[in-house]
């Protein structure tokens, strides 16, 4: 007994457990074109709970290969009948049987049948146009025919005689020969030469050198990917929930819209990437994510961007403890505020909602993790300026600055790109506890220069 007939046995007892009626013959095409995949444990049953297989079981068998219009309300109950029929509390149905209650359901025997009846019909035509080439023979041409065929009888009789009692000495001189030398079979040898293959599955073993030249033949037509390869796919149709991706192998991916709702003008022939999650799933399906892929390339980008020190643009989403988080290729990064500027930074907010260059300073690969810093481009952007501004400053000069951080041992004051101290003692006649006591942040000072100290980022005023 056949693989095959195994299994109709098995669904065949099942269905009369469940008292459900079966077209013999119907379920036997039914069963056979689902193919090989009916012997594997993983795809012979049907989860009715997983909604995802029974939206690829209505594409793939009721749409494709059946034929039916894609009318989503008829083919759903359809669905929901055979379910019931099979029974709601047995959530893994036998798939064969559950693609039969189909074709009940929607009215599809008729293509079964067209399959089946096909041969028989191309049989009756040809024996149909054989019998009106014999009907259209002349009557004087059969006559003709008939007295040839007689005389060639006679004819042939009279040789054949002593030719017939030649072969019958012979065959059973042979007969007496092959008696004689008939070998003995080795049973060791037999079972060894044996394809066991053959007998258990029905089909021959393929030899493993025409396999290779198949593949070799194959991959000048068909690209091969891998597993959590992040290749370019293009979209090929579009439809309301999602996006059908081809990548040049041999099936189409399907994505969720979801992946591109920051691309709402995504249309068909647009290349974009994707990731091979899986090259097959249970239903023979290839998974494949946009979004894996976003975050797999914005982590290259990051790293190349960390390693060249290259300027990157990003959007600052938010305000969060200590800082700021950034939006750099998709992903979240975070601002310190003592990377915001050069100045001390009181509101955060006003940089909310904007975009920013930054520098990458830092990325934590085992906790995913990336620091960035705009002051680090402000800071090498005014190391030229300091340059140009204290070879202008002389001992004694009076000039205007800002207060920028105050201390308890003075302030520090801004002028134009230079930071300079002030100290406690130079800011009043009189005594004071404490620089707050007279000045303020971003109060603006006249000062006089007292001193310059060139190995430190600030020198003395008064």
């Amino acid at each position: 007994m056949s693989k095959l007939q195994e299994k109709i046995d098995l669904y065949t007892g099942a269905a009369e457990k469940l008292g459900i009626q079966l077209d013999a013959d119907l379920f036997k095409l039914v069963s056979k074109g689902l193919g090989p995949s009916i012997y594997k444990d993983d795809a012979e049953l049907v989860s009715s709970s997983n909604k995802d297989e029974l939206e690829t079981i209505k594409k793939n068998f009721l749409i494709k290969k059946l034929g039916l219009e894609a009318n989503d309300e008829v083919l759903d109950a359809a669905i929901a009948k055979a379910i019931e029929t099979l029974g709601s509390g047995n959530k893994k149905k036998y798939r064969a049987l559950f693609y039969y209650l189909l074709v009940k359901e929607t009215g599809s025997e008729s293509f079964y049948e067209a399959t089946k009846e096909a041969p028989v019909k191309e049989e009756k035509e040809a024996k149909s146009e054989k019998a009106k080439k014999e009907v259209a023979k002349p009557k004087k041409e059969e006559k003709l025919e008939e007295k040839v065929a007689e005389k060639v009888v006679e004819k042939v009789e009279e040789t054949a005689k002593p030719v017939a009692e030649k072969t019958e000495a012979v065959a059973e001189k042979a007969e007496v020969v092959a008696e004689q030398a008939e070998p003995k079979v080795d049973a060791g040898k037999f079972l060894e030469d044996f394809d066991w293959q053959k007998y258990e599955e029905g089909i021959e073993a393929v030899d493993q050198k025409k396999l290779d030249e198949f593949d070799s033949a194959l991959e000048n037509t068909v690209g091969f990917v891998e597993e959590r390869q992040v290749i370019d796919g293009v979209v090929v149709r579009l439809t309301d929930r999602e996006a059908i991706i081809d990548i040049n192998s041999k099936s189409e991916g399907v994505i969720s819209l979801n992946e591109f709702r920051y691309n709402p003008n995504l249309k068909v022939g647009d290349t974009v990437e994707v990731k091979v999650d899986k090259l097959e799933d249970n239903t023979g399906q290839l998974v494949l994510s946009h979004r894996k892929a976003r975050v797999i390339k914005a982590w290259e980008r990051v790293n190349k961007a960390h390693e060249t020190q290259e300027i990157v643009t990003g959007y600052v989403k938010c305000r969060t403890k200590g800082g700021m988080i950034v939006d750099v290729f998709g992903i979240e990064a975070f601002l310190p505020g003592s990377q915001i500027d050069v100045k001390p930074i009181r509101d955060y907010d006003q940089f909310v909602d904007k975009n920013m260059e930054f520098k990458v300073v830092k990325i934590n690969h085992e906790f995913k993790n990336i620091v960035v810093s705009h002051k680090a481009l402000i800071e090498a952007d005014l190391a030229e300026q300091k340059k140009e501004i204290i070879g202008q400053l002389e001992k004694g000069q009076v000039l205007e600055g800002v207060v920028k951080n105050i201390t308890s041992y003075g302030v520090f004051v801004d002028l134009g790109g230079v930071d300079g101290l002030v100290h406690i003692t130079d800011l009043s006649w009189s005594r004071i506890n404490h620089p707050s006591e007279i000045v303020e942040l971003d109060q603006k000072l006249n000062v006089v220069i007292l001193d310059l100290m060139m190995r430190r980022p600030e020198f003395n005023l008064d």
